[in-house]
């Protein structure tokens, strides 16, 4: 398996997303459903649904502060990767001023080749916390198409929304348009909880025919006094390059 094709725009869609921390071939539809051992089991009690759970302030506290999480990396690969979302500092990206978090990924890994790889790049927000895009070093530069929506003070089960849709390009020149991308959420129930929640941040990779040709999906539990933890990254790659990485926190 050629796991170095896939680096760059693996890492680009993390950048994006921003772990709380943070896209070949043709494919197309709905994002698709991750594996089953990144889905909370069915509750057999659902939970509340009037329950709100602080989700703004604790992703803007996460990119603020910054922070380090260790993954272990199972499905069509196994072995595991660090995330690490350096503390944001104020930056201005196309003329929209707002803040810089620069983010480096490493990723080791046992039946896949190469065995080890890494790569850097910063996200861009504005000063709501909104994606305005990202820069990959040595690869994709991505640029909001309008203003970004931020994301709600507070949030219930079964909540959703559109942040951003970027226009990607393989440089900073943007003379060469590589496709889209965009970035949703939705919040979902924590099995049986009523006391927590699942923040589903979703990044959807297009082509510049608009082929779908990958989606990520990244966990966070969110509680309601207002702590955001990442549980698993799950990311799908479409087309003829069929692999599934999920991601999950040690």
């Amino acid at each position: 398996m050629n796991y170095r094709s896939l680096t760059s725009t693996w890492v680009g869609a993390l950048c994006v997303t921003v772990l709380a921390a943070c896209g070949g071939g043709g494919g197309g539809g709905d994002a698709p459903a991750p594996p089953s051992a990144a889905v909370p089991p069915p509750a057999t009690t659902p939970p509340p649904t009037t329950a709100s759970f602080a989700l703004a302030a604790p992703f803007k506290a996460r990119i603020d502060g910054g922070v380090s999480d260790t993954f272990d990396i199972s499905e069509s690969c196994t072995g595991s990767a660090t995330i690490t979302l350096a503390p944001a500092t104020p930056a201005t990206f196309e003329g929209v001023s707002g803040v810089a978090s620069p983010q480096t990924s490493t990723a080791t890994l046992n039946n896949c080749a190469p065995a080890s790889s890494s790569s850097t790049g910063t996200t861009y927000y504005n000063a709501a916390y909104a994606n305005l895009g990202l820069a990959v070093t040595g690869g994709e530069y991505a640029v909001f198409q309008a203003a970004p929506t931020a994301l709600p003070a507070t949030a219930q089960i079964n909540d959703s929304g559109t942040i951003v849709t970027l226009n990607t390009y393989n440089n900073s020149s943007k003379a060469t348009l590589t496709g889209t991308r965009v970035i949703r959420w939705r919040i979902e129930a924590d099995g049986t909880s009523t006391t927590t929640a699942l923040f589903n941040l979703i990044t959807e990779n297009y082509n510049a025919q608009n082929l779908l040709l990958s989606t990520q999906q990244s966990r966070y539990r969110m509680t309601q006094a207002g702590s955001l933890t990442i549980t698993t990254i799950n990311v799908r790659f479409e087309g003829t390059t069929l692999l599934n990485l999920l991601y999950t926190k040690r």
